[in-house]
């Protein structure tokens, strides 16, 4: 874990128990939807899952702790990343998000998946966590579907948190998200991100997702060369993809196997607020289970 999700702040401790008092209030406006053309078990909006003063501080709280620009392409056009330990905000969106996620749920589907996949991927999902440690390697190393499941029962946000800024002209690469032990355990792993839309005040930026393969021409001589001639020009993209932006306080949770990027944002300044849901690792016989791997939403 790098250190910067070590470093604990009470700038986002301070808003998480802020958050956490008025749950009560807020909790009357959440409302968990289905996201059109996404499988349901690989994510679902939770719809006003923080009220517009919330947003606002935990904005203000990042900006006081301090962000640190990525260095994916190593330029200025990554976003960059106000990352620290804070169990307080964790918690206090976890109560939040409690109602409408997957109570349990299978963990990691493959390495990298486009949403096309998912049926194919997650109808007979049944593996260990990814980057399970050997002893848990070992233990199963006999084992066959038809006497064990690997299942994880939910068990809380993990309690590193980082709010994503984009300024203008910059994004955030195509990729999927890791799935890590949570910090303190030894049986708990990530499955689900959170990314909670902070603010709405700018142009594009959508979060993408990546459907299939694009079946577009490739480019010819003459516009390769004016993509490379020009360094405002992006790849061109080798995928269809899944446009999603949500209003300030909407949360929307999906499975870190599918690829996804940060769409290029053309004007102002995007924050998003970015957690993990973590799943505590169980196996049993299959007669046993009645595990769950969709969120509760409405139609």
């Amino acid at each position: 874990m790098p250190a910067s999700f070590r470093k604990r702040s009470e700038a986002f401790d301070c808003v998480g128990e802020a958050i956490a008092a008025s749950t009560g209030t807020q909790a009357e406006a959440i409302v968990a939807e289905r996201v059109p053309g996404m499988d349901a078990r690989v994510g679902c909006w939770v719809r006003n899952c923080l009220s517009p003063d919330e947003c606002r501080a935990i904005i203000i709280a990042a900006e006081a702790h301090g962000f640190e620009q990525r260095q994916f392409e190593g330029s200025d056009r990554d976003s960059a990343s106000s990352c620290a330990c804070s169990d307080k905000l964790a918690s206090a969106i976890f109560e939040r998000l409690q109602p409408y996620v997957a109570e349990r749920t299978t963990f990691d589907g493959g390495s990298a998946l486009l949403l096309c996949d998912a049926a194919r991927a997650l109808a007979h999902l049944d593996s260990l966590p990814r980057n399970a440690p050997a002893r848990l390697r070992n233990a199963n190393a006999n084992a066959t579907p038809s006497t064990t499941l690997h299942w994880g029962t939910l068990a809380g946000c993990n309690v590193s948190v980082r709010v994503e800024r984009y300024q203008p002209g910059q994004h955030l690469k195509l990729h999927r998200d890791g799935c890590v032990i949570v910090p303190g355990t030894t049986d708990t792993y990530t499955v689900f991100a959170v990314l909670v839309y902070l603010n709405e005040e700018y142009a594009c930026g959508a979060t993408r997702f990546a459907i299939d393969h694009a079946t577009q021409p490739a480019p010819t001589d003459d516009e390769q060369a004016h993509d490379n001639d020009d360094e405002n020009t992006l790849p061109r993209e080798l995928y269809r993809f899944l446009d999603l932006r949500g209003q300030a306080g909407d949360a929307l949770v999906f499975r870190h196997e599918f690829l996804h990027t940060g769409g290029l944002v053309e004007d102002a300044i995007k924050y998003v607020l970015r957690l993990d849901l973590a799943y505590r690792y169980q196996r049993e016989a299959p007669q046993q289970s009645t595990a769950t791997t969709t969120a509760t939403v409405d139609s």
